[in-house]
């Protein structure tokens, strides 16, 4: 991660050039007021380069907006405008001395694989039951209950919104929808007593009623946790911690995880800020997990130093009172570790390195007392890991290969681990999956609820249907 012009011009037009070479996917409509910038208008507001993808905040008159790895041009051709401003604003841009890191410089982990296009591709495993359903929009955080599951879309001319979706038939289907603020919605979770559904969306967290939602009500959506920066449009994922008081936000663009009294939120129906403070981390954080016990809150960060990205090891009580000294320890965790996910224990800490082709298996009791042996084990997956989910007591785990930079010859792919043994995960085999499979959620009930984000499918697997380790 690194400032624009971060070393020279050539450095930015080599950048720039990055940007050019990005797959195109249908994007949102741009506002009328936007559609013709000029050079002089241009205002770069961030970017991150990271030999895959670039992402910019860019400030065209009064309007922001976000382009990425696959949100850049319409079909209709009206980024193409905006794509060439943007090329030019990078490449005349001064130079800028590097930002030094925001967290503390991670220990290295001994073993911490690097950068890889090297996959572990299987046989794909027969008798597995799946089912998917479409949606109407770009599907991105997804959540379970015993009764439902929730799905976070976006859409590019409508209200971003919620789908309810059941499984009572046998097979998914949207019974509802509540729709939420702006067009862009990222990732969700449920309050531990499954009461309120936290969304990410553009201007903040959405906090909405479950009943009122699985119940078709309209007022289902309660209020929103205003974001901390709402200059910045990187919120990426939301975590809850335990005891259902606070919500973490993990703010991609400005390196921070934001701290919420959710409680005090909902008690004052939001007309209190509900803001405690900042955790600063190392460069685009992303995923999010609590230890079993609420004690430990475990975030990934694509970029801490060189290539490697970081795991990081934040005190809840400190975080929850004092947030700038809340991280206890950060470690090395490979090539653009995206998500993490804790075993049922609370014994293992499980991350995909997206830039590894990598699952990595934690120590949590080593990430404390000795960090640099805190990486036990890890396995080879497919292209371009995301997604993760851990099944049958944290015996397997599933992970969505979402090949999402279109990797010559590779394919996305779901695959299916044997955890018994973190010090030797193997692979059981492979399950097909949609065209980028993110975030996943499995409920109560062993169904494994899959986004698939640029499919525009919701993809159900159960888990009773998978083999045994």
């Amino acid at each position: 991660m690194g400032g624009i012009g971060n070393g020279s011009q050539a450095t930015a037009r080599h950048l720039a050039a990055e940007f050019d070479r990005l797959p195109r996917q249908p994007a949102r409509e741009i506002p009328a007021s936007c559609r013709k910038p000029t050079p002089r208008t241009a205002k770069v507001r961030f970017l991150y380069a990271d030999g895959h993808s670039v992402r910019v905040i860019v400030q065209l008159g009064g309007c922001h907006l976000i382009t990425n790895g696959s949100v850049t041009r319409s079909a209709n051709g009206r980024w193409t405008t905006v794509a060439r401003e943007l090329k030019a604003a990078i490449a005349s841009r001064p130079p800028q001395p590097p930002k030094p890191p925001k967290g503390p410089e991670p220990v290295t982990a001994a073993g911490t694989p690097g950068c890889s296009t090297q996959t572990n591709l299987q046989p794909v495993l027969p008798g597995v039951v799946a089912s998917s359903v479409s949606t109407s929009g770009i599907p991105f955080g997804v959540a379970a209950d015993p009764q439902d599951a929730f799905v976070s879309q976006s859409n590019a001319t409508l209200r971003a919104t919620v789908n309810v979706i059941s499984t009572a038939t046998g097979r998914p289907q949207i019974v509802h929808t509540v729709q939420l603020p702006g067009h862009d919605a990222a990732g969700e979770t449920l309050t531990p007593n499954d009461r309120y559904l936290l969304v990410v969306t553009q201007t903040g967290v959405a906090v909405v009623d479950t009943a009122h939602a699985q119940a078709g009500q309209p007022q289902a959506l309660l209020g929103v946790l205003a974001s901390p920066k709402p200059g910045l449009l990187g919120a990426i994922e939301v975590a809850v911690d335990p005891t259902g008081q606070y919500a973490f936000v993990s703010e991609e663009d400005s390196a921070d995880v934001a701290v919420y009294d959710l409680r005090t939120a909902i008690r004052s129906h939001f007309r209190r800020s509900a803001l405690i403070g900042t955790v600063a981390v190392n460069q685009a954080p992303v995923g999010m997990a609590f230890s079993p016990d609420g004690r430990w809150l475990y975030v990934t960060s694509e970029l801490a130093s060189g290539s490697q990205g970081s795991l990081s090891l934040i005190s809840v009580a400190s975080a929850e009172h004092h947030p700038a000294r809340a991280v206890v320890q950060d470690v090395s965790a490979g090539c653009q570790p995206v998500r993490v996910a804790v075993a049922p224990d609370g014994i293992t800490v499980w991350v995909t390195a997206r830039g590894s082709n990598t699952v990595e298996a934690f120590s949590a009791d080593k990430l404390r007392s000795d960090p640099r042996h805190a990486l036990i084990g890890q396995i080879r997956v497919g292209q371009s890991p995301v997604g993760l989910a851990l099944v049958d007591d944290g015996n397997e785990l599933v992970v969505g290969d979402s090949d999402r930079f279109n990797t010559p010859g590779a394919q996305s792919a779901l695959s299916v681990l044997n955890t018994t043994d973190p010090t030797h995960p193997t692979v059981l085999g492979d399950l097909s999956a949609g065209a980028f499979p993110r975030d996943m959620a499995l409920a109560p009930g062993g169904t494994l609820f899959i986004a698939d984000y640029t499919g525009r499918a919701i993809q159900t697997i159960s888990t009773a249907s998978l083999p045994a380790p």
